[in-house]
């Protein structure tokens, strides 16, 4: 089977999904026959992109479930937007509708690699991690993974203003902070050990979490 963004234009008409789901966009495209869709599937990864093919529980009245492949990431939804556009008849609407998102909702967080000097001058003058992550405009999370790939250690608690430390923890307060986090407690159903201010463990809370307290 040839496949190309033509083929994936026409099947996109017939078969496919352009719009906004949840929080953002995607490109759904669904089929009975999971052979089609795992050529497809095989096209959109040589094409750097990463689709995910999965197939859904059968409704009433189906044998089977039909299989489908789903295209959520931003970058990759931009990408073949770009692509299926000027090739598309009867979804060009939805793809107009979807840059017009995409235009209206602009990425909250700067996903390009953390710039170590910029980074680095940041640290050393005591700005806290959640506030470097502000002004790189970069997600919380990577900011963390960066600091702990490159060996920065970040001051914990003490007196913060303006995003910066101005007075860090003393060791004792440092220590009892430590104390304070450790789990000395048990959990009342399965024993495992828990923080104090706790009763029981994730799991075991999970189980209860449907019981209501006795009035």
């Amino acid at each position: 089977m040839n496949i190309n963004w033509d083929y994936i234009a026409g099947f996109t008409d017939g078969e496919g999904y352009i719009g906004i789901v949840g929080r953002g966009p995607r490109i759904t495209w669904g089929q009975k026959d999971k052979r089609q869709l795992q050529v497809i599937h095989g096209f959109l990864e040589q094409q750097g992109l990463h689709p995910i093919l999965s197939q859904r529980k059968p409704v009433l009245g189906q044998s089977q479930g039909v299989y489908v492949i789903n295209l959520g990431r931003r970058d990759d939804v931009i990408a073949v937007i770009k692509e299926l556009y000027p090739r598309l008849m009867l979804k060009a609407k939805n793809c107009e509708k979807v840059i017009k998102w995409i235009e209206d909702n602009p990425p909250r967080a700067n996903r390009s690699e953390v710039n170590i000097e910029e980074f680095s001058t940041l640290y050393h003058k005591n700005y806290t991690q959640t506030e470097i992550a502000r002004i790189l405009k970069r997600g919380a999370s990577k900011i963390y993974k960066f600091s702990k790939e490159h060996g920065f250690k970040f001051k914990i608690g003490g007196e913060i203003k303006n995003g910066k430390h101005i007075r860090p923890m003393s060791r004792d307060q440092y220590l009892n902070h430590r104390r304070e986090k450790e789990k000395k407690s048990k959990c009342k159903d399965c024993e495992k050990p828990i923080y104090p201010e706790g009763e029981r463990c994730k799991s075991c809370a999970l189980r209860h979490r449907h019981q209501t307290n006795p009035g």
